[in-house]
């Protein structure tokens, strides 16, 4: 999910943004990715973080009917992006060790 600078491309971005508020409800978890990166594209990393933070709630089954379906670690790992443009890094440093927690099969001795 990288975005562009180019003010073409977020413009047009914007446009198909508005013409789909006209045919659904584009805030809904569905179209989870098209709201990360509206937000991202306005530099709201705050509204970043709160979305993403309630799809990891249900460990991103909330977008398997959507457009793009992300995974818990696609989550986690946007996330951690989004806490390192917020200069939260003891945050994302926290996110990063319950990351091994969590997959301890991976890490595992024998």
């Amino acid at each position: 999910m990288e975005s562009t600078d180019k003010p073409k491309d977020s413009d047009a971005f914007d446009q198909a943004m508005k013409h789909l508020q006209k045919w659904t409800d584009v805030d809904s978890k569905k179209f989870a990715i098209l709201s990360l990166e509206k937000s991202r594209r306005a530099g709201h990393h705050g509204s970043m973080l709160k979305l993403l933070t309630s799809l990891l709630e249900n460990k991103g089954s909330d977008t398997k009917d959507g457009i793009c379906p992300m995974t818990k670690a696609e989550i986690v790992e946007e996330r951690r992006k989004v806490l390192e443009a917020l200069a939260y890094t003891h945050l994302k440093e926290r996110d990063e060790s319950w990351g091994i927690i969590e997959s301890v099969k991976d890490y595992a001795l024998f």
